[in-house]
């Protein structure tokens, strides 16, 4: 083989080593320290991912270790507070008992009344079935009928014996009335002279424009206010759109046949009979054409344009505008103006209140057709032009104060506790008693001073305007950003809330919306002494109670506790509300689905001052300042005790306190729409 040839310095120049440049060096270790801070970075990362598994596995094996050794304690303070209200219930059912056994069948508004007190209970009987309460009101619902019936009735009667009222000559027929929750009012056609403009009836505010047809047609108009407790109980199951509730009454506007005037031959007089079973014979609006009076007194009632409809039946309207003229006819419809009184005492939210008709084939209420509303809230009226015969009224959004924007419970004295809820568009405050409560603020003449269950409470709050009851179904319900709490967590924590309720004053915690559902969370203080300056009067306690006026101040301190507290600390028992903004509330955290253990436990515990609390935060043992986990929120609140006076306060409470404070709290669900 012959020897290669050297390289010449050409190959060389154009060579694999040539040398590289500053730049291409400078990238090179810009590169190469990247990469080592990468490894560094990943390395860190890698270890305190390993830190931070062995501090959660030593944590998770704490909580295990701690949950084992109390196993024995936890399941012996779900037993007493088993045992606790057992004995409470079991002193209830004595007291009930005795009740029903002096009860009497009453009259119709008052059954109306007591069924009405039964749907409302917010805690049935356990052995009650649970089909009870729709069964109860499906009478309640029937008997409402059969009121409205005999109203029909009556006005039937009146229409077809007109001639027995006195009026003067070349006037229309027109009678009201009123008795207790009925305004009444009813005009008849007689002359038919398109000049009346209006019918005005004095009771109740209420009148209505006549439009040019029904001034000259054979028609009645009958205006009926019911503002009974219960007038609005057929219209509650609303099965479309938004969840409305009726504020006031209900006006049952009807336009029914008015019967020609009755003749006399001889000694004999002929009437009309519409009906044979007496009941009224309701029209149609927008007539199908313009009605004209005929000279032919033979004519059929059958040609009639103003069609008869079977008695409960809502009119079919024409798809029109309001507000249209001419002689009316199927494009153009004469509205009403209507008028009438919004009612003593109430508080209509404009913001969430408006005028709907009932429309019986959907059930639910129908703004379609009623323009022009105006609610005057200083002189009580409500105005709106409409051209529905129908039940008609103020209605709101039911839920329209939630999610509440803050709730306060504290003792005000024995056996007393005031619960104050601040929505979104008003607040009020309730003083919890011994099986009833009443309205403190705001002042409403239609429950001023009245004692009453609380189901049945919230339920007349809810007529004057002041809804506050959750929804037991959020079926139709929007709350935005509102996490709803697990059904078990909410009632443990209403267990304990109630029972330790003479002693702590609560809160809602501003963490609550956010926790996930099976968490409930809120704040407790212990109130040394019980709030000063409100007057209670025992004149609207029901029967049982004294004449005299009671100063809402401290109870008188258990035996064997008056000796132990010092003249300070009496002094300290008496302490004004609210407390002082430095006062130290301390937050209270149950969950049903504690995951530590299989199976999930149901315990809480009490959060440490400062933490942050997410659905990531964990119980530490050694941060938990002295406290530990509890099976029940009894227990947890029992510990938070500090001072003497309060001791016996608890086991002094009267079962049927506690009880109405479960009701409370459970028809407002301030614990889970917070």
């Amino acid at each position: 083989m012959p020897p290669s040839k050297p390289a010449t310095a050409k190959d060389k120049k154009g060579g694999k080593g040539k040398k590289k440049s500053k730049k291409e060096l400078e990238r090179e270790r810009e590169l190469a320290e990247q990469q080592r801070l990468a490894e560094e970075a990943r390395l860190a990362e890698l270890r305190a991912k390993k830190e931070r598994e062995l501090r959660e596995q030593k944590e998770r094996e704490a909580l295990e270790q701690l949950f084992m050794q109390a196993q024995g304690r936890l399941d012996e303070e779900r037993e007493e507070v088993r045992r606790v209200c057992d004995t409470k219930a079991a002193e209830l059912t004595i007291a009930e008992t005795a009740i029903r056994q002096q009860s009497e069948l009453p009259a119709a508004e008052e059954l109306c009344a007591h069924l009405e007190q039964h749907i409302c209970a917010s805690t049935p009987d356990p052995q009650t079935p649970p089909s009870q309460s729709s069964t109860l009101s499906a009478h309640l619902r029937r008997l409402r009928a059969i009121i409205n019936d005999n109203w029909d009735q009556a006005t039937a009667q009146i229409l077809q014996y007109v001639d027995y009222f006195h009026r003067e000559p070349n006037e229309n027929f027109q009678l009201s009335d009123a008795t207790k929750g009925f305004a009444f009012g009813v005009w008849g056609n007689l002359i038919k002279n398109p000049r009346y403009k209006t019918i005005e009836f004095p009771h109740h505010s209420m009148s209505s424009s006549l439009p040019k047809p029904l001034a000259l047609a054979s028609v009645a108009i009958r205006m009926l206010y019911q503002s009974g407790h219960t007038a609005a109980a057929p219209f509650e199951h609303v099965q479309t759109g938004q969840h409305m509730s009726v504020v006031g009454g209900v006006l049952f506007f009807d336009l029914v046949e008015m019967p020609d005037p009755p003749k006399s031959v001889d000694n004999w007089t002929i009437r009309q009979i519409l009906s044979p079973t007496g009941t009224l014979r309701r029209l149609t609006y927008p007539f199908k054409k313009p009605p004209t009076e005929t000279n032919d007194e033979d004519t059929d009632m059958s040609s009639s344009p103003a069609t008869a409809l079977p008695p409960g039946t809502t009119p079919v309207t024409a798809s029109v505008s309001v507000g249209g003229g001419g002689a009316g006819g199927d494009t153009a419809v004469w509205p009403m103006t209507v008028t009438f009184s919004t009612g003593p005492g109430t508080f209509i939210r404009t913001q969430a209140a408006t005028v709907k008709w009932w429309n019986e084939e959907t059930k639910g209420w129908d703004a379609d057709g009623i323009e022009g509303v105006e609610i005057d809230l200083e002189n009580g009226l409500a105005k709106f032009r409409t051209i529905h015969f129908a039940p008609t009224a103020i209605v709101q959004n039911t839920y329209a104060e939630l999610p509440y924007q803050d709730w306060t419970l504290r003792p005000v004295s024995h056996n007393r506790a005031s619960l104050s809820i601040v929505g979104r568009l008003g607040d009020i405050e309730i003083l919890i008693g011994e099986g009833e409560c009443r309205l403190v603020k705001p002042v409403s003449e239609a429950v001023e001073g009245g004692w009453m269950a609380p189901g049945i409470l919230f339920k007349r709050l809810s007529e004057i305007g002041l809804n506050f009851r959750g929804p037991r179904s959020m079926r139709g319900v929007d709350i935005e950003g509102l996490i709803l709490k697990n059904p078990q967590s909410e009632e443990a924590c209403i267990t304990g809330i109630s029972l330790c309720a003479p002693c702590f004053a609560f809160r809602k915690s501003p963490a609550n919306r956010s926790l996930a559902s099976s968490k409930c969370v809120f704040q407790v203080l212990e109130v040394i002494g019980e709030g000063e300056g409100t007057v209670v009067s025992d004149e609207t306690m029901g029967e049982g109670s004294g004449g005299e006026e009671q100063q809402v101040g401290p109870p008188a301190p258990a035996e064997g506790v008056a000796e132990e507290a010092s003249a300070s600390e009496k002094k300290a028992n008496v302490g004004p509300w609210p407390p002082a903004e430095n006062a130290q509330w301390t937050t209270v955290l149950f969950d049903v689905n504690w995951t530590i253990t299989t199976p999930p436990q149901r315990s809480g515990f009490v959060v440490p001052p400062g933490d942050e609390l997410t659905d990531d935060y964990r119980f530490s043992a050694e941060n938990a300042a002295g406290h530990t986990v509890h099976a029940t929120v009894y227990h947890l609140l029992r510990p938070l005790l500090t001072h003497p006076v309060n001791s016996g306060k608890i086991e002094a409470a009267s079962p049927s306190f506690t009880r109405t404070v479960v009701d409370v709290l459970k028809i407002t669900r301030v614990l889970c729409l917070s």
